[in-house]
């Protein structure tokens, strides 16, 4: 079972490939929303690979992982100013970007070397709320005709989805503390695992249809 689960996170490690390429094939195409969701996958690609030499060195990388969602969510955050832009939403962002930055170096305070979960928590909810609100006004205008082409409904299906497993990790973490921590390892690695999969497979057809949805050529 165990080795099971090692197959699943090491194409979870590499799934990431398949975003990148597409994105640096298009990269001249893609307007400033998904160029920095191509800044993220290539950090993304980046941190996945000093993570695994890391563990080969030392015995904890947890550090990496605060200092990545703090990374993450701005990426996020940015996309969503931008895409978002009513001033109520830009505000809602704004709002959440000074509290996570306090949950977040509250969190790290704690121990850098623990996995950051109050900072993944805030985030996923944060992220996830944003997310629905987009689809919220995606089916509101009813502006797309065939929305499997819409390039920013696969980036917005694929932060859902991701987001919506990290919560789930996040809630293992804090209401199941008497499951075995060999038990935790394998829930968090499977689970994140299989979302991330899924998330940079739903990256890869948005950047695949970037080009085409309306935002995109504004």
């Amino acid at each position: 079972m165990e080795a099971y689960y090692e197959a699943i996170k090491a194409l979870s490690v590499y799934s990431v490939v398949l975003p990148l390429l597409v994105g640096l094939i298009k990269i001249k195409r893609l307007n400033k929303p998904f160029k920095v969701l191509f800044i993220y996958v290539v950090v993304s690609f980046a941190t996945e690979q000093y993570a695994v030499y890391l563990l080969q060195v030392i015995d904890n990388n947890l550090f990496l992982l605060h200092i990545y969602v703090a990374f993450e969510l701005l990426a996020f955050l940015y996309i969503y100013y931008l895409i978002l832009p009513q001033n109520n939403y830009r505000r809602l962002i704004k709002i959440y970007g000074v509290v996570y930055l306090v949950v977040g170096v509250f969190n790290a305070a704690q121990n850098i070397l623990a996995y950051p979960t109050y900072a993944r928590g805030v985030e996923s909810i944060m992220l996830i709320s944003l997310a629905i609100i987009f689809f919220y006004n995606l089916i509101k205008e009813l502006s797309v005709l065939r929305i499997e082409k819409h390039g920013y409904f696969w980036m917005n299906a694929g932060i859902l989805l991701y987001f919506s497993g990290a919560l789930i990790i996040f809630i293992i973490f804090n209401y199941y503390s008497q499951i075995s921590e060999l038990k935790l390892a394998l829930y968090y690695s499977f689970i994140h695992s299989s979302c991330n999969i899924i998330k940079n497979i739903l990256f890869t057809l948005a950047f695949v249809y970037a080009p085409w949805n309306k935002i995109a050529q504004t």
